[in-house]
């Protein structure tokens, strides 16, 4: 594999692993950013009963805390676990960002929310497409 798309690779890594942390813990916590925070819980409300979810009846905040934690799983499977484990959370994360970009175009959220997905995907896709890239070189 070329230097440049290792590069690539590392760099798209790091990205997903600091975007998804920063999500997840902002599902969860208000330490990392209060105002996030809030926002997210009153947001996760129309995501619970508006969109095509909406058929399991989960509560809001179950439903923000269960996808916080697993962007969280999946960065630490990302980060510790072995190739193929860290694949497959890369494939979650991006099921999770298809599902996010869904729902946001569902209830008619601005642009700029469906836009972060459409980031995220771009992130998870690149990590998986050089990883693969350095996986067919390497033999």
């Amino acid at each position: 594999m070329s230097s440049a798309r290792k590069y690539v690779y590392y760099a798209s890594t790091a990205l997903v692993v600091l975007m998804y942390s920063f999500a997840g813990s902002a599902k969860l916590t208000p330490i990392v950013s209060p105002d996030m925070h809030q926002e997210l819980k009153h947001e996760f409300i129309a995501y619970a009963t508006k969109t095509p979810v909406r058929f399991l009846r989960l509560d809001p905040d179950v439903y923000r805390v269960l996808v916080g934690t697993v962007e969280l799983t999946c960065v630490a499977a990302i980060l510790f676990a072995k190739r193929k484990f860290a694949v497959f959370a890369t494939w979650l994360l991006v099921g999770i960002m298809v599902g996010a970009a869904v729902t946001h175009v569902w209830i008619n959220d601005p642009a700029e929310k469906l836009m972060g997905s459409f980031i995220g995907l771009l992130f998870l896709l690149t990590r998986l497409y050089t990883r693969e890239s350095l996986k067919a070189k390497t033999g």
